[in-house]
């Protein structure tokens, strides 16, 4: 007998029970659970026990059983916070209004990931002397700046331009964005 490969649990519920039916209403169920799938594969990554995290947030273990059968609606942001901190993920809300310039939201965007950026040097900082760690997040920041880099270009691309007085000096601009500067070198962007 042929082994059967379903593309989604889903599917393979539906097929299971004989009834098409099932699969929409279980893909849905999951759509609505997508945030609580993820915090319950967090715990799973770093081998918390329902006892382990209960014990931590100071609730029962039927508590957090309960609380990760909850679709994501149904979570109190109390909740949430707890079990997300008993798990070791820092939880991060970004609440945006439409009416605040995307100039704005960009900025903040930047201004976190240069948070992250600062732990990382931070943490490269306390472990000066294994160079596997320090090398790995040097790598990463260049990674990230060629990334960057690349993205950002390719959003340049697109923009209408009416004038080459939008851009002062559009050489310049072309000669940094195709150039990444990594340990002081600077080093061709092949990407680009």
């Amino acid at each position: 007998m042929e082994e059967k490969k379903y593309t989604s649990a889903a599917r393979m519920a539906a097929e299971l029970l004989d009834d098409p039916t099932v699969e929409k209403e279980i893909a849905e169920h999951l759509a609505r659970r997508q945030m609580m799938n993820c915090l319950v594969a967090e715990r799973a990554k770093a081998n918390l026990t329902l006892t382990e995290v209960a014990k931590r947030m100071g609730v029962s273990v039927s508590k957090v059983s309960r609380l990760e059968g909850l679709e994501d609606n149904d979570v109190s942001l109390g909740d949430l916070r707890a079990y997300s901190k008993a798990i070791n993920v820092t939880m991060s809300l970004l609440f945006t209004n439409d009416k605040v310039p995307v100039a704005d939201r960009i900025k903040h965007c930047v201004f976190r990931i240069e948070d992250m950026l600062n732990h990382l040097t931070a943490l490269a900082q306390s472990c000066v002397d294994d160079r596997t760690i320090v090398d790995g997040i040097t790598r990463f920041r260049a990674e990230v700046l060629y990334n960057f880099l690349v993205k950002f270009k390719a959003t340049g691309e697109n923009l209408p331009v009416f004038s080459t007085e939008a851009l002062p000096n559009a050489e310049a601009h072309d000669e940094i964005v195709g150039q990444v500067v990594l340990n002081g070198k600077t080093v061709e962007n092949r990407g680009a």
